[in-house]
């Protein structure tokens, strides 16, 4: 509860500091839903009401507007064709990429020193903790590649039906 409280203090904060008597709901709501999973799915900060430029921000910010992009949805397949240059897309998914591996190897060295263990026992742990926890199992490793890509489908589940409810 208190990831919610906090992240709406940042909210109003920035309400405040608006000028115009016009505010964008929209785009507060997208600011704040990001805020807020990036808290509880990685214990990670996307302090995306002080920091406008943050690189985790707008490089998720490109790779939403490059899926949102109604070409993929319409011809899927629409890749292979030789006159469809989709560079930039596999760059900013890859740039993503490299964001969410970068989490991956933070959390798992809380294996290393225990603390993620004292997290799971007394229920303090985040989503990814959980996840790698379970990736630890011999029995039924989880790759880094195949966390990145339920990071992926959680973030983009989890943000654009919460920004859509909100």
């Amino acid at each position: 509860m208190h990831v919610f409280y906090k992240t709406a203090v940042k909210l109003l904060k920035f309400i405040e500091k608006v000028d115009s008597g016009h505010i964008e709901v929209k785009e507060l709501m997208y600011r704040l839903t990001l805020d807020i999973l990036g808290r509880v799915a990685f214990e990670f900060d996307f302090n995306n009401f002080e920091d406008l430029t943050n690189v985790c921000v707008t490089t998720y910010q490109e790779v939403i507007a490059e899926c949102e992009k109604s070409i993929y949805f319409i011809i899927p397949f629409i890749k292979y064709f030789p006159y469809f240059d989709h560079t930039e897309a596999c760059k900013k998914v890859a740039k993503i990429y490299k964001l969410y591996n970068r989490l991956i190897e933070t959390k798992r060295k809380s294996i290393e020193t225990k603390e993620l263990n004292k997290k799971i026992s007394n229920n303090t742990a985040y989503f990814l903790e959980y996840m790698i926890y379970a990736s630890s199992d011999p029995k039924y490793p989880i790759s880094a590649e195949e966390m990145c890509y339920n990071l992926a489908i959680f973030m983009l589940a989890s943000h654009d039906t919460s920004k859509k409810e909100l």
